[in-house]
């Protein structure tokens, strides 16, 4: 048998509660960001689930240490607003509310520089990937995920050299693989070897 003794190295703490807007009432997902007045940042996640059926008290309990002071408090909500509250005293339960959180100007911006455009339907590309049913848990009782259910893989290349990139796409079980040629105009068209 053995007794707690931790009390005695009178450490502090902070209980946060947080009341998420719309239907996310726990704010599953929100980022929390402290900086201690002895320089030390602590960064935490409000994810409650333990295990299988299993979760705790939907309030974070932040352990301080020999801090005095949170010199600056940020939980970034799941939806994009920040809340920030600065020289926060130890030993106390907040609670936090997401409609008192500030927009994020960078979250809703409008602005999308991505590096990234989609033409799919400028390139005529109609290629569907169709999976098996095969079920991974009745032969792999302790596997983590379906090892059977990972998508069909592409393959990009010139295979005919003539400048214009080819997509090869691999397929799951009773569908078949599929090539398509590029063309100069940005479109693909499907490789038929009757050509």
């Amino acid at each position: 048998m053995y007794e707690n003794t931790a009390e005695k190295l009178k450490n502090h703490y902070l209980k946060i509660e947080l009341k998420g807007a719309s239907k996310n009432t726990k704010a599953l997902g929100a980022k929390i960001l402290l900086q201690l007045n002895d320089s030390t940042s602590i960064f935490q996640e409000a994810y409650y689930g333990r295990g299988y059926q299993a979760s705790v008290e939907p309030v974070l309990t932040i352990g301080l240490g020999n801090a005095q002071i949170v010199e600056e408090l940020k939980i970034i909500w799941p939806g994009g607003k920040i809340s920030t509250l600065k020289n926060v005293q130890k030993d106390q339960t907040l609670v936090i509310d997401e409609k008192d959180a500030i927009s994020n100007f960078d979250s809703v911006s409008g602005e999308t520089n991505t590096l990234l455009k989609d033409v799919t339907a400028a390139s005529k590309l109609s290629y569907t990937h169709q999976e098996n049913s095969y079920q991974d848990f009745n032969n792999e009782n302790l596997i983590l995920y379906r090892a059977s259910m990972l998508g069909g893989n592409a393959s990009v290349a010139d295979l005919n050299n003539d400048g214009n990139d080819d997509i090869y796409f691999e397929a799951a079980k009773d569908q078949p693989a599929v090539l398509y040629l590029g063309k100069p105009d940005g479109t693909v068209e499907i490789f038929n070897d009757n050509q």
